[in-house]
């Protein structure tokens, strides 16, 4: 499957991607829309302190994440080449279902070698051999701060083989 973008955005976009070690847990960059509304409010209420980190005490402490939640009609325009050394510097990305129901972010985030967070509809909706531990951790009955709470378990070795098996 390939993302609705440009030829333009496409070539960066399907680049060479670095493996290895980043600084942040997880990135999260949309607008908030109907279907995404609870679990963006659940994030920001209960564990985003100053939108840049996020704090899993007593699971492992505080992490810094990347967080872009536009409110719907806000949408911010930000250089493309960020938004993938965004993805870049997340071990997870956030692939919180929009109108459709899924989202392009899924593609995305494997292309740029971080692990996606996704509900199972939007895995066979892709069609893609994402497995929940393996290369990519999905949310099961829409529980997605368990789903964080988890994903910040993993020690670096695992998650930088979760990270190969993107690959």
């Amino acid at each position: 499957q390939r993302c609705s973008t440009g030829q333009e955005h496409w070539d960066l976009l399907s680049s060479f991607a670095p493996l290895g070690p980043r600084p942040c847990l997880f990135s999260w960059a949309g607008t908030q829309t109907p279907q995404r509304e609870l679990a963006l409010d659940w994030v920001e209420t209960r564990l985003l302190n100053d939108k840049s980190s996020i704090d899993l005490y007593p699971v492992s402490g505080i992490h810094n994440v990347i967080w872009h939640n536009d409110v719907m009609g806000t949408s911010r325009r930000r250089d493309y080449k960020e938004y993938l050394h965004e993805l870049e510097s997340a071990w997870f990305c956030l692939c919180f279902p929009g109108f459709t129901g899924t989202t392009n972010r899924v593609l995305e985030a494997l292309l740029r070698c971080a692990i996606p967070v996704l509900k199972q509809e939007q895995v066979l909706f892709h069609g893609l051999p994402l497995h929940d531990g393996i290369n990519a951790i999905i949310v099961k009955e829409d529980n997605w701060g368990e789903a964080i709470y988890r994903l910040a378990r993993f020690s670096d070795v695992e998650r930088l083989s979760m990270q190969n098996a993107v690959m």
